[in-house]
């Protein structure tokens, strides 16, 4: 029961994670639609919004991940095309050339801003996905006693983490190797069983299986 509890509390943390993600994900389009609305009206960039928007755009392309990369970017001015190309990290470059030259950079700030808009919405569309099975998972009691079973497992190598000693990535890939899923697994399910057998027999049948 214990391993239960701990487990949905650890689960309410990922949803609560989540939560915050998509509340910043979403306000950081409320705020880049502001940009280019006053944008195409006034010919100028917005210095309070614009702000907010460069100071966090290493955070939104890092949250993004996949979604805010284009897979190919054609640059019609300089006749060259680009793999890979991180949407944000590039929009306010590219946003300086429009300011000097609507007319000439008109087209090429009205696709870098549609592709990072679009980028925006499906992204928020997958956070609502991961938080909506995430909420399935905290009503699931089996689920909920792995999840318990896993971070007191994993609380050696937070410890691990917390001084110092290892990196935050590092002990994600160690928590989340496949030898800690089996692990994980292999126990809640003993302990499934354990359960029970001891509310069909009480524990000296537990005891007498173990021996």
């Amino acid at each position: 029961m214990v391993l239960v509890v701990l487990g949905g509390i650890a689960q309410r943390y990922v949803i609560r994670r989540f939560n915050s993600r998509l509340e910043f994900t979403v306000e950081y389009r409320e705020e880049f639609i502001k940009l280019y609305t006053e944008l195409q009206k006034t010919k100028a960039i917005d210095a309070s919004i614009s702000y907010y928007l460069i100071e966090n755009q290493n955070k939104i392309q890092l949250e993004l991940g996949k979604d805010g990369v284009a897979s190919v970017y054609r640059n019609p001015m300089a006749g060259i095309q680009i793999q890979d190309y991180p949407l944000f990290l590039n929009f306010f470059n590219e946003l300086r050339n429009y300011i000097t030259d609507y007319d000439l950079f008109g087209d090429q700030i009205y696709w870098l801003f549609t592709s990072c808009d679009e980028s925006l919405v499906k992204h928020i569309g997958v956070l609502k996905e991961a938080i909506g099975a995430n909420e399935k998972k905290f009503y699931n009691p089996l689920y909920c006693l792995s999840k318990g079973i896993g971070v007191v497992l994993s609380l050696p190598i937070k410890l691990l983490e917390w001084s110092g000693i290892i990196t935050r990535d590092r002990s994600g890939a160690l928590i989340n190797s496949r030898l800690s899923i089996i692990i994980n697994g292999i126990i809640a399910l003993l302990s499934l069983t354990a359960s029970v057998i001891t509310i069909a027999s009480g524990w000296d049948t537990v005891i007498e299986l173990i021996k």
